[in-house]
């Protein structure tokens, strides 16, 4: 990838990485000192987790109202933290994302410019266009951006993961078991489709710019020869490929949540009918459900993103193999 990003990028890319690494971490430490929280509110002197017994040992000259104000004044700090360190996250992301699509831009622009005639005259102007215009965007919005929203998604499941295994190491094997099962399956089938996507939106486009093109450039000619209606009619057929393509992007989109929350509420469901059949204490049920249910409100969308958004960059590959071929091409004199 050196062709598209320099060193000046990969440093960038660290800072956002460690900034990402700090909204993970404190979005887990918020929802994680809720599980000694709980215990209060249910009078619970369970110990046996690694979590309410560190916090126990920690506060254990305190009261247990003076815990519970202490408690709950960490999950609002560590709260506020994660949102001032997403707000910058979202301030380096968006500054880096805009000025590098320019930059982009200009550099494939400044390219075409350098390019001799005689190779300007072997290749279509449409495609040139094409990629200066769209593909340019498509690397960014749709390869850069999703492998962002990748590695933050990553961290959000790699710290909560932590957090659930140090409070139910069983369970929590079993669920991470079933969700990267899952995910690796749907992304094994979509992979090789939305890669073929990327490659017919990448032609069709090239098409429809060359249509619009031609049609300008020869308006007289084709009011002449009467041959609008013809090119009217590819037009719109490849206007309706695309279109076509879409409806199968948004279709496989929406898969990887509609397969994760049946998979979320059966689990569910099957903890608390294995809980009631095998006796266990009522309090204890009804809190790990809850420590597990807030947990997957953070770990279950981040499966989904994470899928998502591969499925973006697996689209957008042709786009970055497109504009990495015309930066190693080289000028004839």
């Amino acid at each position: 990838m050196s062709e598209i990003f320099n060193k000046n990028h990969y440093v960038i890319f660290c800072l956002i990485f460690i900034v990402m690494i700090l909204i993970s971490f404190f979005d887990m430490l918020s929802i994680g000192t809720v599980i000694p929280l709980l215990s209060i509110i249910n009078e619970s002197t369970n110990n046996s987790d690694q979590i309410n017994y560190f916090v126990n040992n920690l506060l254990s000259n305190y009261s247990s109202s003076e815990r519970l104000i202490y408690i709950s004044i960490s999950i609002l700090i560590f709260f506020l933290i994660k949102n001032i360190f997403t707000i910058i996250n979202t301030k380096i992301i968006s500054n880096y994302l805009l000025f590098f699509t320019a930059e982009l831009q200009q550099r494939l622009f400044e390219k075409f410019i350098n390019i001799s005639y005689t190779l300007i005259l072997k290749k279509n102007s449409e495609k040139y266009i094409r990629d200066i215009t769209i593909e340019s965007r498509l690397i960014v919005n749709s390869y850069l951006s999703p492998i962002f929203q990748i590695i933050i998604n990553l961290l959000t499941v790699f710290f909560f993961s932590i957090l659930l295994l140090i409070y139910d190491l069983k369970n929590t094997i079993i669920l991470i078991t079933i969700l990267l099962s899952s995910s690796l399956l749907i992304i094994f089938i979509l992979k090789p489709l939305l890669y073929k996507f990327g490659l017919i939106r990448q032609d069709t486009t090239s098409k429809i710019i060359g249509y619009i093109k031609q049609t300008f450039d020869g308006i007289r000619e084709l009011k002449i020869d009467n041959s609008d209606k013809f090119y009217l009619k590819d037009f719109k057929k490849n206007i309706e490929k695309i279109a076509s393509t879409g409806v199968k992007r948004a279709i496989f989109g929406v898969l990887p949540r509609i397969t994760f929350e049946l998979l979320l509420v059966t689990l569910f469901v099957v903890f608390i009918i294995f809980s009631v059949k095998s006796s266990a204490d009522l309090n204890e049920t009804i809190m790990k459900v809850t420590i597990f249910g807030a947990s997957a409100l953070r770990i279950i969308p981040s499966f989904t993103g994470i899928i998502r958004s591969y499925q973006k960059v697996n689209y957008a590959k042709s786009a970055v193999e497109t504009i990495k071929k015309i930066f190693n091409e080289k000028n004839e004199i």
